[in-house]
Order: C-alpha cells, then structure tokens, then sequence
C-alpha cells in the first residue's frame, strides 16, 4: 500500500484516516528514540489501521500495546479535531506513563502543540483547529463528570474504578465519533475485559503451520512442546517457525454484527520471545501471573477463585435446633440481602425487595427476621442507608451494629476489627478470606435446601469473587477479593453474619452472662480471628489503647 504513488492531496487523506500511514509515512519513533518496526509485529499493523470505534483488547504485558495507543489518540488529535480522555489505574500511573512515553513520543515525532502541555492535559494542533487530550487516574469520580469526550482510552482496566469508568463511558453519548478503546491484562474468566473480549467478535492471530499448512492460533500449553523448548502445530506437533509466528493473520470468532471488534494479543505471537523463555518464566512465577501477564488470559485457578462446587460441598442434610441465631446484612439500593446463622452454619437466606416508595425500605422483613429467630447480634452494612439502619439498630438495642470497610494492617491478628458500641470497622479482604477458608474447612455448614429460591443466586454470588492482585503506586503488590463487577450481596451478607457470630460469642464471654436476659454496654477493643489451638476462631484481643 505504501510503495503506490499518490499525490499530496491522497496521502493527507489516507495519513488522516489510517494511524498506520501516517505513522509511515512520518517515520514514526517511539519512545526511546528507535523507529517504528513492523516485521515481528503485523499484527499490530492491522490494529493500527482499524478504524472500528468499538474495541477492546485483551492482552499480555510488554507487548507494545500502550504505546500503539497513544499513536491512535495522537493521530486521532492531529487530523481530527476531538477531546479524548486517556485513563489509567491512578494519578502515579498517569505521572509516570505521560513522561516516559507520551511525552518523548510527542517529542521524537514533532507533534504541535498550542498553549498548554501538561501532565494531566495537552492542547494539539493551533488555531481554530484544537484538540484537547487528557490524562486521568481512574478513582476520581468528579472529574469524570466535568468532560465531554469524543474518544475514551481504558488503559489497564482491570485495575481502574469500574464505577468510574461507567461515568466517563457516559462522556461520549453526544459525540459523532464516539470511540472508545479498552485493553488490560486480565485477571479473572468473565471478569472486566475478558467479559468484554467474550462480547467481541474474538479476533484471534492465525498462523499457518509449515509441515501440514493446518491454520490455527497459538495457545499455551498446547502449543509448545517442552522438551524441544519449541512452538508446535497442533494438529502435526512440528515445530511453529519464528516466520510462521511473524506471518498469521487475525481470523474473527464471530461476525461483527452489534459486537465490538476484540483482540487477543499474547506473548506466542511476538517472534522475539522464544518458546524457552515463557517456560523459563512459566517456572518463575506464579501460575496467576504467568497465565494473566504472559498469555494475557484469565486464570481461574482454585487459589484465586471461589467455585460454587466449594459452597454446595458444605449442604448438610441436618437441622439442628436453631439457637444463638446471628444475622448479616448487605444493604442495597432496591434490595436487602440477608443471611442468618450461628457458629455452626446458614440457616435461612432471603431478599427483602423495595422501591423508592416503600415507606420502611425494606426494614420491617428484616425486623420480622430479628424476632422470628430471636436473633442475639445482628451486623449490617453502614452504607448506603445509613439513617435507616440506624434507627433499626436503635431499636433493637445493642443487638444489631453497623459494619464499615477499612484496611487494617496491624499485625498479628490475620484479621481483627475494632467496634465502639454502635460500630463495626472491618477489614473487608481479611474477613472475606477467613469466611472462605470457613467454608474450605467445612465450618460452616449450610442447612438450607438446595431447590430454595434464593439458593443459586447465593451460590453464583460467592463465586463471583475472585482474588485479585495489583501492584500499589509505591512499588507493593496489595491483593483484594474483587467481584469483577458482578453482585457478591450474599458473600457479604455471610461476611456480615460471621462477624455477627464472632461479636456475641466474645460479648458473651467477656460479659459472663446471658445477653438474652441482661444486654450490656458491648466492650470496646479488637476482635479478631486467628489461629487457636483447635483451629481457627474468633475471639477477643488486647484492646486498641494496649495496641
């Protein structure tokens, strides 16, 4: 296409409606000063020259990917006159990200600016015809109201505020061209862009074998043979050239249709990475991160996701005598999910739905609740109603404590929380995990009916969870239970319910008296779940001030 000669008029309007050409034609540098090359990355080319405004790329990492996007948003500013919003995780990624590549690219590559060109905000072109691209970190929900957008970038957006991203997706309703670019390294199956890339028409990189011509694409481990240290055919087991690898092309799962064009783009494909290095690495690392970083696929291995196999395998065909009933509470917007239990298991699970119009908002079922099973504690989430769940604590005294979410990274306690007489302040990760590992454990019995109503719903809910690992502005790696954007209303229900359990237990200890006769003032200090001699447990630690 490059080597047709074309008048000027031609080329201005083909290098303004391909960001390959342009970037051709210029000579395009990218950012440690080293021209643009394409023999060990076709692949990227036809990306580059889709125009589609749609796309989500799922992705490896080191494959290039950020800086052929900021080529589009750069080609996108010169020819076009659009605002378009580049977000990453937070406002460090924003820092570090425009000064080691977005600016020097602009640089190598001459790229006019007018006026202002800062960190968070660059003004391309001069005149009348100005461009407006901005840099912004995911978790700033007010500034994601305060731009209109015509072009929207989600770099990494498995580790961006998906809330956020929801509003800046509402920035390019009014806008004629509308485009909207996504691409991360995944996390888990069906969670944020691996859910997108199921939704896309799938364009896989088809290479061709040399032996049998058998056309497929490269996946691991069926595609790698370990003992040669080599790609392999499928179909034959002969070795997968280098030049093979350079020369696929990318075939579309499904047809396009309504769906957004997708991109898998994995580190099999790049001709510079050998067969025995990923295997080398494969032995390095974890299987999360070789399998998310490496093959830019999700991993749903059993550490880091919550099978409903793990929940029904703890179904019990008993009904014990139901005492020292506890109850947790997830509060929504439009419903109350409830789950009520004591130390030995759940015992009910229900939907309190309402509507803006419902007087009690759904509160009156779950006091219903509180009296049926003469409930002895109940913990329910402090948000986002908080004035009523305060006023149904008030009027069960002592017995029911609002639950808000903080980090705790006091030491030894694996989790612990710290209450004062209405409050509950938990660490959501760690209560999550020391549940999970109650379930793992068998210590929490579920003496439900499978056929309940509510009982797939439970079940899809815990394993929406998966354990998510991401890298902190400052270097460490913080890991997190993440629900990927799906609802976990009844994990933490159950959460809220452990925590329910664990608060009387110690109350009733430290107290050394019945609360169903004589309710006290609750001790303040730290309750904690750890590891005691029968396993592990909840039970009460020093109080904040010995701390």
């Amino acid at each position: 296409m490059m080597n047709v000669k074309l008048t000027d008029r031609e080329r201005k309007e083909l290098e303004a409606d391909s960001a390959l050409a342009w970037m051709t034609y210029m000579g395009a540098v990218q950012n440690k000063g080293k021209a643009m090359e394409w023999r060990d990355r076709l692949w990227m080319t036809d990306i580059l020259a889709d125009n589609y405004p749609e796309q989500v790329i799922r992705k490896a990492a080191q494959i290039g990917m950020s800086t052929a996007e900021i080529f589009r948003v750069l080609h996108q500013s010169v020819h076009h006159i659009t605002n378009t919003i580049y977000i990453l995780p937070h406002y460090d990624a924003v820092k570090q990200f425009v000064s080691s590549k977005v600016d020097p690219i602009m640089e190598y590559n001459s790229i006019p600016t007018h006026g202002k060109n800062s960190i968070e905000e660059k003004i391309i072109g001069g005149g009348r015809e100005k461009s407006f691209l901005f840099f912004k970190g995911s978790w700033t929900e007010r500034e994601a109201i305060m731009i209109d957008a015509d072009y929207l970038v989600f770099d990494e957006k498995d580790h961006c505020d998906q809330g956020v991203l929801e509003i800046y997706e509402s920035r390019i309703k009014a806008s004629e061209y509308g485009w909207m670019h996504k691409f991360s390294t995944p996390t888990a199956p069906n969670k944020r862009i691996d859910r997108d890339f199921q939704a896309s028409d799938q364009h896989h990189w088809f290479v061709k074998c040399p032996s049998c011509g058998d056309r497929w694409y490269l996946d691991w481990p069926d595609s790698v043979d370990y003992d040669r240290e080599i790609y392999v055919c499928q179909k034959c087991l002969n070795e997968i050239t280098d030049n093979a690898r350079r020369a696929g092309e990318w075939v579309n799962k499904w047809d396009k249709g309504n769906r957004p064009r997708g991109y898998w783009v994995s580190q099999l494909m790049a001709p510079w990475i050998p067969a025995s290095d990923l295997i080398t690495e494969e032995k390095k690392v974890g299987k999360q991160y070789f399998t998310n970083y490496c093959i830019g696929k999700g991993y749903a291995g059993s550490d880091v996701t919550i099978s409903e196999g793990l929940i029904s395998a703890c179904l019990s065909s008993e009904r014990p005598e139901k005492a020292d009933m506890c109850l947790g509470v997830d509060v929504g917007g439009s419903a109350h999910h409830w789950v009520i239990g004591n130390d030995r298991g759940i015992y009910e699970i229900g939907v309190a739905n309402y509507t803006e119009t419902d007087g009690d908002k759904g509160y009156n079922r779950l006091a219903a609740k509180m009296t049926e099973y003469d409930v002895k504690t109940c913990v329910i989430d402090g948000n986002p109603r908080t004035n009523e769940s305060r006023e149904f604590a008030e009027a069960f005294p002592y017995r029911i404590f609002l639950s808000y979410f903080k980090p705790q990274d006091r030491q030894p306690a694996p989790f612990y929380y710290v209450e004062d007489e209405f409050n509950i302040i938990a660490d959501r990760h760690r209560v999550l995990s020391a549940v999970i590992k109650e379930f793992a454990n068998g210590k929490i019995q579920l003496f439900i009916e499978p056929t309940d109503e509510d009982y797939d719903t439970f079940t899809k809910q815990w394993s929406a969870l998966y354990l998510k690992t991401e890298t902190m502005p400052d270097g460490t790696e913080k890991q997190t239970w993440d629900n990927g954007g799906d609802p976990d209303h009844f994990a933490l229900a159950t959460a809220y319910m452990r925590c329910a359990v664990g608060r009387y237990k110690a109350w009733e200890e430290v107290n050394e008296t019945s609360l169903t006769e004589d309710r006290q003032e609750p001790k303040v200090g730290a309750l904690i779940f750890g590891e005691k001699e029968d396993g592990y447990d909840w039970y009460y630690g020093a109080d904040e001030q010995e701390r």
